[in-house]
């Protein structure tokens, strides 16, 4: 899944929709990160992964995302590498074999996201193969956390989850230079 976002000629946006793929475990994704801008900067491929299964009211888990940049870079540190001064990570939709609206529904408001932090900003991505964490560190990363969802009067099933049993979380990435 790919989508272009064009920047004018002051600034540049780079655009990433990914796809973190699991039965709640989610697993690895790959996604084409389009840059438009003159001059025209080299393509971006980033993936992300979440090491352990989600579930209703377990801890938020962290998405290590990993960049594979054709840019020469600066070993990460500067004007070589590609610049990343933002990055959000969205939910675009959740889709699963028990998703049963309206008695098995799962939303992308069962899910919580958070964003890398103000203060891990900018970064520079070396050329290669790199992982987010050693850039800004694992306590930067952003994460994602199953909400854990009660009825709304107790026994009439608002709060069930089942349908996100086997789900598959569709993530965007967009960010600027």
């Amino acid at each position: 899944m790919r989508r272009l976002i064009s920047g004018g000629s002051a600034a540049r946006r780079i655009a990433v929709v990914a796809v973190l793929l699991g039965v709640l475990a989610l697993a690895a994704a790959a996604v084409a990160v389009v840059a438009s801008a003159d001059p025209a900067p080299p393509a971006l491929t980033i993936s992300g992964d979440v090491a352990v299964p989600l579930y209703p009211g377990a801890a938020a888990q962290p998405i290590d995302l990993r960049f594979d940049s054709p840019s020469d870079g600066n070993n990460g540190s500067g004007a070589g590498g590609t610049r990343v001064s933002s990055l959000v990570v969205a939910i675009t939709s959740v889709m699963g074999p028990n998703i049963d609206p309206p008695s098995s529904p799962c939303l992308p408001a069962d899910f919580v996201v958070t964003q890398v932090p103000a203060s891990a900003y900018p970064f520079y991505v070396q050329g290669g193969v790199s992982t987010l964490t050693p850039i800004i560190g694992a306590a930067n990363l952003p994460t994602i956390q199953m909400v854990d969802r009660t009825d709304l009067v107790p026994g009439d099933g608002t709060g069930n989850q089942d349908g996100c049993q086997g789900a598959t979380i569709h993530l965007s990435y967009t960010g600027s230079p």
